[in-house]
Protein backbone atom coordinates (compact mmCIF):
# COMPACT_ATOMS: atom_id res chain seq x y z
CA UNK A 1 0.00 0.00 0.00
CA UNK A 2 2.86 2.36 0.80
CA UNK A 3 4.62 1.75 -2.49
CA UNK A 4 1.40 2.19 -4.46
CA UNK A 5 0.62 5.40 -2.58
CA UNK A 6 4.09 6.78 -3.33
CA UNK A 7 3.64 5.95 -7.02
CA UNK A 8 0.23 7.62 -7.10
CA UNK A 9 1.73 10.61 -5.28
CA UNK A 10 4.46 10.96 -7.89
CA UNK A 11 1.82 10.82 -10.64
CA UNK A 12 -0.26 13.46 -8.87
CA UNK A 13 2.79 15.73 -8.51
CA UNK A 14 3.47 15.40 -12.24
CA UNK A 15 -0.20 16.08 -13.01
CA UNK A 16 -0.27 19.38 -11.14
CA UNK A 17 3.27 20.39 -12.17
CA UNK A 18 2.02 20.23 -15.77
CA UNK A 19 -1.17 22.11 -14.94
CA UNK A 20 -1.12 24.23 -18.11
CA UNK A 21 -1.05 21.15 -20.32
CA UNK A 22 -3.40 18.94 -18.29
CA UNK A 23 -5.97 21.68 -17.68
CA UNK A 24 -7.06 21.34 -21.29
CA UNK A 25 -8.76 18.09 -20.20
CA UNK A 26 -10.61 19.61 -17.25
CA UNK A 27 -14.32 19.07 -17.84
CA UNK A 28 -15.52 20.16 -14.39
CA UNK A 29 -14.81 22.86 -11.84
CA UNK A 30 -15.60 20.74 -8.77
CA UNK A 31 -15.75 17.15 -7.56
CA UNK A 32 -19.53 17.17 -7.13
CA UNK A 33 -20.26 18.48 -10.64
CA UNK A 34 -18.61 15.47 -12.28
CA UNK A 35 -21.26 13.05 -10.95
CA UNK A 36 -23.75 13.99 -13.64
CA UNK A 37 -25.12 12.23 -16.68
CA UNK A 38 -22.30 11.56 -19.12
CA UNK A 39 -19.46 11.76 -16.60
CA UNK A 40 -18.11 8.37 -17.78
CA UNK A 41 -16.78 8.58 -21.35
CA UNK A 42 -13.90 7.55 -23.60
CA UNK A 43 -11.20 10.21 -23.38
CA UNK A 44 -9.26 11.78 -26.23
CA UNK A 45 -5.67 11.91 -25.03
CA UNK A 46 -2.60 11.18 -27.13
CA UNK A 47 -2.32 7.60 -28.40
CA UNK A 48 0.88 6.63 -26.58
CA UNK A 49 -0.26 8.05 -23.23
CA UNK A 50 -3.61 6.29 -23.34
CA UNK A 51 -2.59 2.95 -24.75
CA UNK A 52 0.98 2.36 -23.54
CA UNK A 53 1.78 4.62 -20.59
CA UNK A 54 -1.43 3.78 -18.72
CA UNK A 55 -0.98 -0.02 -19.05
CA UNK A 56 2.61 0.47 -17.84
CA UNK A 57 1.25 2.38 -14.83
CA UNK A 58 -1.13 -0.50 -14.15
CA UNK A 59 1.80 -2.88 -14.46
CA UNK A 60 3.62 -0.96 -11.73
CA UNK A 61 0.62 -1.18 -9.35
CA UNK A 62 0.35 -4.91 -10.07
CA UNK A 63 4.10 -5.51 -9.73
CA UNK A 64 4.27 -3.84 -6.31
CA UNK A 65 1.71 -6.34 -5.05
CA UNK A 66 3.27 -9.42 -6.66
CA UNK A 67 6.79 -8.52 -5.49
CA UNK A 68 5.40 -8.29 -1.94
CA UNK A 69 4.11 -11.86 -2.15
CA UNK A 70 0.46 -11.38 -3.08
CA UNK A 71 -1.17 -13.90 -5.47
CA UNK A 72 -2.45 -13.00 -8.91
CA UNK A 73 -6.05 -12.16 -8.00
CA UNK A 74 -5.08 -9.91 -5.09
CA UNK A 75 -2.44 -8.13 -7.20
CA UNK A 76 -5.08 -7.47 -9.87
CA UNK A 77 -7.43 -6.10 -7.21
CA UNK A 78 -4.69 -3.72 -6.02
CA UNK A 79 -4.10 -2.49 -9.57
CA UNK A 80 -7.83 -2.03 -10.20
CA UNK A 81 -8.30 -0.12 -6.94
CA UNK A 82 -5.34 2.18 -7.64
CA UNK A 83 -6.62 2.87 -11.16
CA UNK A 84 -10.13 3.59 -9.88
CA UNK A 85 -8.79 5.93 -7.16
CA UNK A 86 -6.82 7.86 -9.79
CA UNK A 87 -9.80 8.19 -12.13
CA UNK A 88 -12.44 9.09 -9.55
CA UNK A 89 -10.48 11.07 -6.96
CA UNK A 90 -7.10 12.36 -8.16
CA UNK A 91 -8.38 13.36 -11.61
CA UNK A 92 -11.60 14.80 -10.15
CA UNK A 93 -11.77 17.59 -12.73
CA UNK A 94 -12.00 15.18 -15.64
CA UNK A 95 -14.61 12.71 -16.83
CA UNK A 96 -13.94 9.14 -15.74
CA UNK A 97 -12.16 7.49 -18.66
CA UNK A 98 -13.64 4.17 -19.79
CA UNK A 99 -10.53 3.22 -21.75
CA UNK A 100 -8.23 3.91 -18.77
CA UNK A 101 -10.43 1.82 -16.47
CA UNK A 102 -9.98 -1.11 -18.89
CA UNK A 103 -6.43 -0.73 -20.19
CA UNK A 104 -4.74 0.26 -16.91
CA UNK A 105 -5.66 -2.77 -14.74
CA UNK A 106 -6.09 -5.23 -17.63
CA UNK A 107 -2.95 -4.39 -19.59
CA UNK A 108 -1.18 -3.81 -16.29
CA UNK A 109 -1.92 -7.34 -15.14
CA UNK A 110 -0.38 -8.82 -18.30
CA UNK A 111 2.73 -6.62 -18.31
CA UNK A 112 3.10 -6.78 -14.54
CA UNK A 113 2.91 -10.59 -14.40
CA UNK A 114 5.43 -10.94 -17.24
CA UNK A 115 7.81 -8.58 -15.43
CA UNK A 116 7.31 -10.34 -12.11
CA UNK A 117 7.93 -13.83 -13.49
CA UNK A 118 11.13 -12.65 -15.21
CA UNK A 119 12.32 -10.78 -12.11
CA UNK A 120 11.54 -13.75 -9.86
CA UNK A 121 13.47 -16.08 -12.16
CA UNK A 122 16.52 -13.77 -12.28
CA UNK A 123 16.50 -13.52 -8.47
CA UNK A 124 16.34 -17.28 -7.91
CA UNK A 125 20.01 -18.36 -8.03
CA UNK A 126 20.76 -20.42 -4.88
CA UNK A 127 23.19 -18.67 -2.50
CA UNK A 128 22.82 -15.63 -4.83
CA UNK A 129 25.08 -17.32 -7.39
CA UNK A 130 27.94 -15.47 -9.03
CA UNK A 131 28.44 -11.75 -9.63
CA UNK A 132 26.69 -12.22 -13.01
CA UNK A 133 23.62 -13.64 -11.28
CA UNK A 134 23.60 -10.75 -8.81
CA UNK A 135 23.94 -8.26 -11.67
CA UNK A 136 20.92 -9.80 -13.39
CA UNK A 137 18.99 -9.81 -10.10
CA UNK A 138 19.67 -6.13 -9.34
CA UNK A 139 18.85 -4.94 -12.88
CA UNK A 140 16.10 -6.87 -14.68
CA UNK A 141 15.24 -8.69 -11.46
CA UNK A 142 15.20 -5.54 -9.32
CA UNK A 143 11.49 -5.55 -8.28
CA UNK A 144 11.85 -8.96 -6.63
CA UNK A 145 15.48 -8.69 -5.54
CA UNK A 146 14.96 -5.45 -3.61
CA UNK A 147 11.98 -6.95 -1.75
CA UNK A 148 14.00 -10.07 -0.98
CA UNK A 149 16.61 -7.80 0.59
CA UNK A 150 14.04 -5.78 2.53
CA UNK A 151 12.24 -8.85 3.84
CA UNK A 152 15.28 -11.04 4.45
CA UNK A 153 14.18 -13.67 1.92
CA UNK A 154 16.70 -16.01 0.32
CA UNK A 155 16.22 -18.35 -2.66
CA UNK A 156 15.92 -21.96 -1.47
CA UNK A 157 18.60 -24.49 -2.33
CA UNK A 158 17.86 -26.87 -5.18
CA UNK A 159 18.77 -27.88 -8.71
CA UNK A 160 19.75 -25.18 -11.20
CA UNK A 161 19.25 -24.87 -14.94
CA UNK A 162 21.80 -24.21 -17.68
CA UNK A 163 22.05 -20.53 -16.65
CA UNK A 164 22.56 -21.23 -12.95
CA UNK A 165 19.10 -20.07 -11.81
CA UNK A 166 16.57 -22.24 -9.97
CA UNK A 167 15.38 -25.05 -12.26
CA UNK A 168 11.74 -24.82 -11.18
CA UNK A 169 10.94 -22.82 -14.33
CA UNK A 170 11.29 -23.85 -17.94
CA UNK A 171 12.68 -20.92 -19.92
CA UNK A 172 13.34 -20.00 -23.53
CA UNK A 173 15.11 -16.67 -24.13
CA UNK A 174 16.00 -15.30 -27.57
CA UNK A 175 17.85 -11.97 -27.95
CA UNK A 176 18.76 -10.97 -31.47
CA UNK A 177 19.76 -8.21 -33.82
CA UNK A 178 17.11 -8.02 -36.52
CA UNK A 179 17.16 -6.70 -40.08
CA UNK A 180 13.79 -6.06 -41.77
CA UNK A 181 13.37 -5.56 -45.51
CA UNK A 182 9.81 -4.54 -46.46
CA UNK A 183 8.46 -4.48 -49.96
CA UNK A 184 8.24 -0.93 -51.25
CA UNK A 185 10.11 0.66 -48.36
CA UNK A 186 13.59 1.23 -46.92
CA UNK A 187 15.17 -1.51 -44.80
CA UNK A 188 15.34 -1.16 -41.04
CA UNK A 189 17.21 -2.79 -38.20
CA UNK A 190 16.76 -3.21 -34.49
CA UNK A 191 16.34 -5.52 -31.53
CA UNK A 192 14.10 -8.56 -31.18
CA UNK A 193 13.61 -10.14 -27.73
CA UNK A 194 11.48 -13.19 -26.97
CA UNK A 195 10.97 -14.45 -23.40
CA UNK A 196 9.00 -17.54 -22.47
CA UNK A 197 8.64 -18.83 -18.91
CA UNK A 198 6.63 -21.76 -17.52
CA UNK A 199 6.74 -22.03 -13.74
CA UNK A 200 4.89 -25.33 -13.19
CA UNK A 201 7.15 -27.66 -11.24
CA UNK A 202 8.20 -30.61 -13.37
CA UNK A 203 6.92 -29.00 -16.57
CA UNK A 204 8.33 -30.69 -19.69
CA UNK A 205 10.63 -32.97 -17.66
CA UNK A 206 10.48 -36.77 -17.21
CA UNK A 207 7.36 -37.78 -15.30
CA UNK A 208 3.60 -38.27 -15.53
CA UNK A 209 1.20 -35.93 -13.73
CA UNK A 210 -1.86 -33.72 -14.05
CA UNK A 211 -2.73 -30.55 -12.15
CA UNK A 212 -4.73 -27.34 -12.05
CA UNK A 213 -2.85 -24.04 -11.75
CA UNK A 214 -3.97 -20.51 -10.94
CA UNK A 215 -0.93 -18.33 -10.35
CA UNK A 216 0.09 -16.87 -13.72
CA UNK A 217 2.30 -19.87 -14.41
CA UNK A 218 2.75 -19.21 -18.14
CA UNK A 219 4.31 -16.05 -19.59
CA UNK A 220 5.17 -15.15 -23.18
CA UNK A 221 6.73 -11.73 -23.85
CA UNK A 222 7.98 -10.41 -27.21
CA UNK A 223 9.52 -7.01 -27.92
CA UNK A 224 10.60 -5.66 -31.30
CA UNK A 225 12.10 -2.20 -31.81
CA UNK A 226 13.08 -1.10 -35.32
CA UNK A 227 14.93 1.92 -36.75
CA UNK A 228 16.17 3.25 -40.08
CA UNK A 229 17.76 6.49 -41.35
CA UNK A 230 14.46 8.31 -40.83
CA UNK A 231 14.28 7.36 -37.14
CA UNK A 232 12.04 4.89 -35.31
CA UNK A 233 10.11 2.59 -37.63
CA UNK A 234 8.33 0.18 -35.28
CA UNK A 235 7.57 -0.71 -31.68
CA UNK A 236 5.92 -4.09 -31.22
CA UNK A 237 5.23 -5.19 -27.65
CA UNK A 238 3.21 -8.37 -27.13
CA UNK A 239 2.65 -10.34 -23.95
CA UNK A 240 0.40 -13.26 -23.00
CA UNK A 241 -0.13 -14.95 -19.65
CA UNK A 242 -1.94 -18.10 -18.62
CA UNK A 243 -4.01 -17.02 -15.63
CA UNK A 244 -5.58 -20.35 -14.68
CA UNK A 245 -5.69 -23.71 -16.39
CA UNK A 246 -5.19 -27.45 -16.46
CA UNK A 247 -1.91 -29.17 -17.39
CA UNK A 248 -1.16 -32.79 -18.20
CA UNK A 249 2.05 -34.48 -19.31
CA UNK A 250 3.54 -37.90 -19.88
CA UNK A 251 7.30 -38.03 -20.52
CA UNK A 252 9.46 -41.11 -20.06
CA UNK A 253 12.92 -41.14 -18.51
CA UNK A 254 14.47 -40.26 -21.89
CA UNK A 255 12.24 -37.20 -22.19
CA UNK A 256 10.02 -38.57 -24.96
CA UNK A 257 6.29 -38.02 -24.71
CA UNK A 258 3.65 -35.30 -24.90
CA UNK A 259 1.97 -32.56 -22.87
CA UNK A 260 -1.18 -30.46 -23.09
CA UNK A 261 -2.11 -27.19 -21.39
CA UNK A 262 -5.62 -25.74 -21.50
CA UNK A 263 -5.51 -22.21 -20.15
CA UNK A 264 -7.65 -19.16 -19.64
CA UNK A 265 -5.39 -16.65 -21.29
CA UNK A 266 -5.05 -12.88 -21.08
CA UNK A 267 -2.92 -10.79 -23.45
CA UNK A 268 -1.84 -7.27 -24.29
CA UNK A 269 -0.16 -5.86 -27.37
CA UNK A 270 0.94 -2.38 -28.37
CA UNK A 271 2.07 -1.89 -31.95
CA UNK A 272 3.17 1.34 -33.59
CA UNK A 273 4.57 1.36 -37.11
CA UNK A 274 5.71 4.80 -38.32
CA UNK A 275 7.18 3.94 -41.73
CA UNK A 276 6.06 3.65 -44.42
CA UNK A 277 3.30 6.21 -44.05
CA UNK A 278 0.54 6.25 -43.04
CA UNK A 279 1.23 5.20 -39.48
CA UNK A 280 -0.33 1.98 -38.28
CA UNK A 281 -1.15 1.70 -34.56
CA UNK A 282 -2.99 -1.05 -32.71
CA UNK A 283 -3.24 -1.57 -28.95
CA UNK A 284 -5.28 -4.57 -27.87
CA UNK A 285 -6.26 -6.07 -24.55
CA UNK A 286 -7.04 -9.71 -25.30
CA UNK A 287 -9.70 -10.33 -22.66
CA UNK A 288 -9.87 -13.75 -20.95
CA UNK A 289 -10.32 -16.46 -23.56
CA UNK A 290 -9.41 -20.12 -24.15
CA UNK A 291 -5.87 -21.13 -25.06
CA UNK A 292 -4.67 -24.64 -25.90
CA UNK A 293 -1.01 -25.66 -26.21
CA UNK A 294 0.22 -29.12 -27.26
CA UNK A 295 3.83 -30.29 -27.14
CA UNK A 296 5.50 -33.50 -28.21
CA UNK A 297 9.01 -34.92 -28.29
CA UNK A 298 10.53 -38.05 -29.79
CA UNK A 299 14.30 -38.12 -29.63
CA UNK A 300 15.69 -35.08 -31.39
CA UNK A 301 12.33 -34.28 -32.98
CA UNK A 302 10.15 -31.78 -31.11
CA UNK A 303 6.86 -30.11 -31.99
CA UNK A 304 4.58 -27.45 -30.56
CA UNK A 305 1.14 -26.10 -31.48
CA UNK A 306 -0.92 -23.35 -29.84
CA UNK A 307 -4.41 -21.95 -30.50
CA UNK A 308 -5.75 -18.79 -28.82
CA UNK A 309 -9.24 -17.28 -29.00
CA UNK A 310 -10.19 -14.04 -27.27
CA UNK A 311 -12.70 -11.20 -27.12
CA UNK A 312 -10.81 -7.92 -27.48
CA UNK A 313 -10.92 -4.32 -26.37
CA UNK A 314 -8.76 -2.21 -28.66
CA UNK A 315 -7.61 1.26 -29.67
CA UNK A 316 -6.47 1.44 -33.28
CA UNK A 317 -6.01 3.72 -36.25
CA UNK A 318 -8.98 3.91 -38.57
CA UNK A 319 -7.13 3.48 -41.84
CA UNK A 320 -10.21 4.53 -43.84
CA UNK A 321 -10.85 7.69 -41.81
CA UNK A 322 -8.48 10.09 -43.67
CA UNK A 323 -10.26 9.34 -46.95
CA UNK A 324 -13.71 9.68 -45.33
CA UNK A 325 -12.69 13.02 -43.82
CA UNK A 326 -11.45 14.29 -47.17
CA UNK A 327 -14.84 13.41 -48.69
CA UNK A 328 -16.82 14.86 -45.75
CA UNK A 329 -14.90 17.95 -44.57
CA UNK A 330 -17.98 19.57 -43.04
CA UNK A 331 -18.80 16.69 -40.69
CA UNK A 332 -17.46 16.29 -37.14
CA UNK A 333 -17.08 12.82 -35.66
CA UNK A 334 -15.43 11.35 -32.54
CA UNK A 335 -12.98 13.83 -31.02
CA UNK A 336 -10.22 11.25 -30.54
CA UNK A 337 -10.55 10.24 -34.20
CA UNK A 338 -10.65 13.84 -35.44
CA UNK A 339 -7.51 14.79 -33.50
CA UNK A 340 -5.44 11.60 -33.43
CA UNK A 341 -7.05 9.33 -36.11
CA UNK A 342 -7.68 6.38 -33.77
CA UNK A 343 -10.82 4.96 -32.18
CA UNK A 344 -11.93 2.52 -29.45
CA UNK A 345 -13.43 -0.79 -30.43
CA UNK A 346 -14.65 -4.17 -29.35
CA UNK A 347 -13.81 -7.23 -31.39
CA UNK A 348 -12.16 -10.61 -31.28
CA UNK A 349 -9.02 -12.47 -32.31
CA UNK A 350 -8.10 -15.99 -33.36
CA UNK A 351 -4.40 -16.96 -33.38
CA UNK A 352 -2.62 -20.15 -34.38
CA UNK A 353 1.09 -20.98 -34.16
CA UNK A 354 2.98 -24.21 -34.83
CA UNK A 355 6.67 -25.07 -34.89
CA UNK A 356 8.96 -28.05 -35.01
CA UNK A 357 12.66 -28.63 -34.49
CA UNK A 358 15.20 -31.35 -35.18
CA UNK A 359 18.78 -31.15 -33.89
CA UNK A 360 18.38 -27.40 -33.47
CA UNK A 361 16.89 -26.72 -36.92
CA UNK A 362 13.55 -24.94 -36.45
CA UNK A 363 10.62 -24.52 -38.84
CA UNK A 364 7.45 -22.69 -37.87
CA UNK A 365 4.54 -20.51 -38.87
CA UNK A 366 1.70 -18.44 -37.45
CA UNK A 367 -1.56 -16.86 -38.58
CA UNK A 368 -3.89 -14.38 -36.93
CA UNK A 369 -7.25 -12.83 -37.74
CA UNK A 370 -8.82 -9.97 -35.76
CA UNK A 371 -12.01 -8.00 -36.33
CA UNK A 372 -12.78 -4.67 -34.65
CA UNK A 373 -15.89 -2.47 -34.64
CA UNK A 374 -15.99 1.03 -33.13
CA UNK A 375 -17.83 1.78 -29.90
CA UNK A 376 -20.16 4.66 -30.69
CA UNK A 377 -22.09 7.12 -28.53
CA UNK A 378 -19.60 7.57 -25.66
CA UNK A 379 -17.11 10.13 -26.95
CA UNK A 380 -15.76 12.75 -24.58
CA UNK A 381 -17.24 15.47 -26.83
CA UNK A 382 -20.32 13.48 -27.83
CA UNK A 383 -22.63 16.50 -27.74
CA UNK A 384 -20.61 18.31 -30.45
CA UNK A 385 -20.57 15.41 -32.92
CA UNK A 386 -22.52 15.91 -36.13
CA UNK A 387 -21.81 12.40 -37.51
CA UNK A 388 -21.09 9.56 -35.07
CA UNK A 389 -19.13 7.62 -37.65
CA UNK A 390 -18.95 3.85 -37.35
CA UNK A 391 -15.46 2.52 -38.09
CA UNK A 392 -14.27 -1.04 -38.51
CA UNK A 393 -11.03 -2.83 -39.28
CA UNK A 394 -9.98 -6.37 -40.08
CA UNK A 395 -6.41 -7.50 -39.49
CA UNK A 396 -4.76 -10.52 -41.11
CA UNK A 397 -1.23 -11.50 -40.10
CA UNK A 398 0.84 -14.44 -41.21
CA UNK A 399 4.47 -15.44 -40.89
CA UNK A 400 6.83 -18.33 -41.43
CA UNK A 401 10.42 -18.91 -40.41
CA UNK A 402 13.38 -21.24 -40.72
CA UNK A 403 16.18 -21.08 -38.21
CA UNK A 404 18.71 -22.75 -35.98
CA UNK A 405 19.00 -22.49 -32.20
CA UNK A 406 21.62 -24.12 -29.97
CA UNK A 407 21.64 -23.25 -26.28
CA UNK A 408 24.99 -24.90 -25.71
CA UNK A 409 26.51 -22.68 -28.39
CA UNK A 410 24.26 -19.76 -27.27
CA UNK A 411 23.32 -19.25 -30.92
CA UNK A 412 20.07 -18.13 -32.53
CA UNK A 413 19.75 -17.55 -36.30
CA UNK A 414 16.43 -17.17 -38.12
CA UNK A 415 15.10 -15.96 -41.46
CA UNK A 416 11.39 -15.34 -41.90
CA UNK A 417 8.73 -13.92 -44.18
CA UNK A 418 5.89 -11.85 -42.70
CA UNK A 419 2.68 -10.45 -44.14
CA UNK A 420 0.16 -7.93 -42.82
CA UNK A 421 -3.14 -7.02 -44.46
CA UNK A 422 -5.51 -4.38 -43.09
CA UNK A 423 -8.97 -3.65 -44.42
CA UNK A 424 -10.79 -0.69 -42.92
CA UNK A 425 -14.19 0.94 -43.28
CA UNK A 426 -15.45 4.38 -42.30
CA UNK A 427 -19.13 4.66 -43.10
CA UNK A 428 -19.38 3.70 -46.78
CA UNK A 429 -15.63 4.24 -47.43
CA UNK A 430 -13.33 1.19 -47.59
CA UNK A 431 -9.50 1.06 -47.68
CA UNK A 432 -7.04 -1.82 -47.88
CA UNK A 433 -3.33 -2.04 -46.99
CA UNK A 434 -0.93 -4.90 -47.80
CA UNK A 435 2.63 -5.22 -46.53
CA UNK A 436 5.23 -7.95 -46.69
CA UNK A 437 8.76 -8.13 -45.40
CA UNK A 438 11.72 -10.42 -44.85
CA UNK A 439 13.21 -10.61 -41.36
CA UNK A 440 16.70 -11.83 -40.49
CA UNK A 441 17.66 -12.43 -36.85
CA UNK A 442 21.12 -13.20 -35.49
CA UNK A 443 21.67 -13.44 -31.76
CA UNK A 444 21.59 -15.62 -28.67
CA UNK A 445 19.47 -18.54 -27.48
CA UNK A 446 19.55 -19.01 -23.70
Amino acid sequence: MGETTLFLGAGTAWYWANRDENSRDWDYNSLSSRFQDGHIRFDNNHYTINNLVHPLDGGAYYLFARANGLPVHEAFAMSAMASTFWEYILEYRERVSINDMIFTPGGGMVLGEATFQLADYLSSAPDRGSWAHELAAWTLGFPVRVHDALDGRHPPDGPVDNLGFAARRRHDFRVAYESLRPNGGPPSHGLNVQIRLDSLRGHDRPGNFRLFFADGNHVDLRVRAGFNDNGATELDLRSDIGVIGYYSQSFDRLGDGASAAARLGLGFEHIQRWHPEPSDRISTLHLPGPSLELRGRNGALQGRMQVDLSPDFAALDGIAFPLWKALNPGETTKSVTEEFYYYYAFGGSARFEASGSWHGVELGGRVRYSHYDSIDGLDREQESITKDLNLGDDLYEWGGWLGWADREALTHVRVGLEGIRRTGTAGDVAVRQNRRRVALQVGFAL
